[in-house]
């Protein structure tokens, strides 16, 4: 069974907090070092099992620049077979125009059958880019995974549910998001694999090549981050998770939000 994991470095969370900036509605993070996310560690490791479980492979895909690579080569030296790297735009982009750069980009691979993303990111902790990704291409999407064992007929998955777990058997292609687990903590590569993957070549395309449509592309620029944005008033909804997902959608529409998020 094939799969692709979507990878994203971050800012280095354990660098002294005087390398961070923030100025002109933009972070800047050119005195931090990157590293791979934990959740994207997390589902690295998972998209391994996959495809060591089924006899499959493993591509992986990430958004950014340059900083992105070093995830990328750490993928193909633990066996993925080919990486793609979107050139931007930065990791606080839009989530639905992430969503769709990435999909678009795992269509370069090759057809899959399982996409395989963290939790969510380490840096912006939005949560979201797995399910909106599962919408843009019309699949189902498994949150909260934490195993995934070949069984005939497809896949048992394990996932964290509220008040325990459960399992179940995948047998189509699907999102999966991947959490903390002791069955999710990524293995290290060698030496030896590592340097060869700084001989493998990166496909690196840039994203507006990826967005057929004039809305989508002008949702690229980058307009920053204001800290000044940010508040502590919200409300609670309770009920079925039908209705809480309505609810919720509603609510970012109406604040203006998620514009144009509805597929």
């Amino acid at each position: 069974m094939d799969a692709t994991v979507f990878l994203k470095a971050i800012p280095d969370p354990a660098a002294p907090p005087e390398s961070f900036a923030f100025d002109g509605g933009c972070p800047d993070t050119s005195r931090v070092p990157f590293v791979l996310g934990p959740f994207e560690e997390n589902a690295l490791e998972l998209g391994l099992r996959i495809a060591e479980g089924t006899g499959g492979s493993l591509r992986a895909v990430a958004m950014g620049g340059p900083e992105q690579d070093k995830s990328l080569r750490t993928a193909l030296a633990l066996g993925a077979t080919a990486a793609v790297r979107v050139d931007g735009p930065p990791s606080w982009a839009d989530p639905v125009v992430a969503a769709r750069l990435l999909s678009a980009a795992a269509d370069r691979l090759g057809v899959v059958e399982v996409l395989v993303t963290g939790r969510q990111a380490g840096d912006w902790d939005r949560s979201v880019t797995g399910a909106l990704l599962a919408g843009v291409r019309g699949l189902p999407y498994l949150p909260r995974v934490f195993d995934a064992v070949a069984e005939e007929g497809g896949l048992r998955i394990a996932q964290e549910v509220a008040g325990g777990t459960r399992t179940g058997l995948l047998a189509t292609a699907a999102v999966l998001s991947v959490t903390n687990a002791p069955t999710t903590i990524l293995r290290m590569p060698n030496v030896r694999a590592l340097i060869l993957a700084t001989r493998r070549p990166i496909d690196v395309v840039e994203a507006r090549s990826l967005l057929g449509e004039a809305a989508l592309r002008e949702r690229l620029v980058d307009e920053g981050v204001s800290a000044r944005r940010l508040g502590r008033a919200g409300r609670r909804v309770v009920g079925e998770p039908a209705d809480v997902a309505k609810a919720l959608v509603a609510e970012l529409e109406a604040q203006g939000a998620l514009p144009g998020a509805r597929p």
